[in-house]
């Protein structure tokens, strides 16, 4: 019983001691915290550029051929021949179908005699004014009729001219009895049939070009000119992503879907086919705010801010997670923020940004900044 008094008597002697020791580890507390207002909140913050976020947009988007062509006749005949069908791919040149060139050939041959003959009335003409030049060096020719030779020389050697045109219009209107592709090019349709009189201007094949697709893509027309600046725009479709550069977009806005064309080179060889359909996926360029650390304050949606006061002792101490004595809260206002969502606002990289405690703080309190 005497040692249990004498252990109780020492407790309460240490006491004071341990009460002096919590004082003096309180003095020693960390130096954002010495001398702090007593009404001061506690937040932790973080610097504008660790935080920022950059929102992913995205739009429905279609995989279109370069060139998707109607490739028709452009004389009229009969088709006597069709060497592709729906499905095939034909390569630049290859041949499609023929048409009767019988009528062609005839008119080719007629311009070429027809060409022939001029020419050999112009070979006679040329030759008889060699000959009355001679002549008319001895005065047996009057020089009324060696102008005569030399006009008929002139005008047969425009009838020939004339009849060169005439043959290489020939030969162009026997071409075209041929339909070629003229690109790499998948047939998806074939409306020619075999004997059928071919229209001039009557479509017979459709052709999609293959190789180099774009991507089509219906931006919202306040999004359009920021895809300039868009970072990491992506393809989504057929199960896989893939990058996309932007070519251009649209000037015009459809006024009943209020949105611009864009289109976008796929940089992927095996990028899905055209007809695909999928969505294109960017960020948006302008830095947000992650939407956590929004508040509301009256009838604004913004982010609290720390206010220094004493200047650049106190920016460097908050690179470290606190703050120097004069640390104030100041509410900055993001327009056009939505609860719940990201919200762009302008700020420089180094703000600090109140990250925890913001909930309950007020424009103008005092802080207490710990660390993280």
């Amino acid at each position: 019983m005497i040692r249990l008094r004498a252990l109780v008597a020492a407790a309460f002697c240490l006491l004071p001691v341990a009460a002096a020791a919590q004082a003096a580890r309180a003095d020693d507390g960390p130096a954002g915290a010495r001398g702090a207002d007593p009404g001061a909140a506690t937040v932790a913050v973080s610097r504008f550029a660790e935080v920022m976020v950059y929102p992913r947009r995205e739009a429905p988007a279609t995989v279109v051929p370069r060139n998707e062509s109607r490739i028709a006749a452009e004389v009229g005949a009969a088709v006597v021949e069709i060497l592709v069908d729906v499905g095939q791919v034909a390569p630049r040149g290859a041949v499609l179908a023929r048409l009767d060139d019988t009528d062609f050939r005839l008119a080719l041959e007629r311009a070429r005699a027809q060409r022939d003959a001029a020419a050999s009335r112009l070979a006679l003409a040329e030759r008889q004014l060699a000959r009355a030049r001679e002549l008319q060096q001895g005065n047996f020719v009057s020089p009324e009729a060696l102008n005569q030779r030399e006009t008929e020389v002139m005008s047969l050697r425009a009838d020939v001219r004339v009849l060169d045109t005439q043959v290489a219009t020939a030969q162009r209107q026997l071409e075209k009895t041929v339909l070629r592709a003229p690109f790499d090019a998948a047939v998806r349709g074939r409306s020619a049939q075999l004997g059928e009189i071919a229209a001039p201007g009557a479509p017979l094949f459709t052709l999609t070009q293959l190789g180099s697709p774009e991507v089509s893509a219906r931006i919202p027309a306040d999004e359009a000119q920021r895809l300039l600046q868009a970072r990491e725009p992506m393809l989504e479709a057929a199960g896989g992503q893939y990058p996309v550069r932007l070519l251009r977009v649209s000037p015009v806005t459809d006024r009943e879907t209020r949105s611009r064309e864009a289109r976008f080179a796929l940089a992927a060889q095996d990028a899905p086919p055209p007809g695909s359909e999928g969505r294109l996926l960017w960020r948006d360029p302008r830095p947000h705010v992650p939407p956590e650390l929004l508040v509301r304050r009256g009838d604004a949606i913004g982010v609290f801010t720390v206010a220094s006061g004493e200047g650049a002792a106190a920016g460097a101490g908050a690179a470290a997670g606190t703050g120097g004595a004069g640390d104030r809260a100041r509410f900055v206002a993001a327009p056009g923020a939505q609860e719940g969502r990201p919200a762009v606002l302008a700020l420089p990289p180094e703000a600090r940004i109140v990250i925890r405690g913001q909930a309950a703080l007020q424009d103008g309190q005092p802080l207490r900044i710990v660390a993280r």
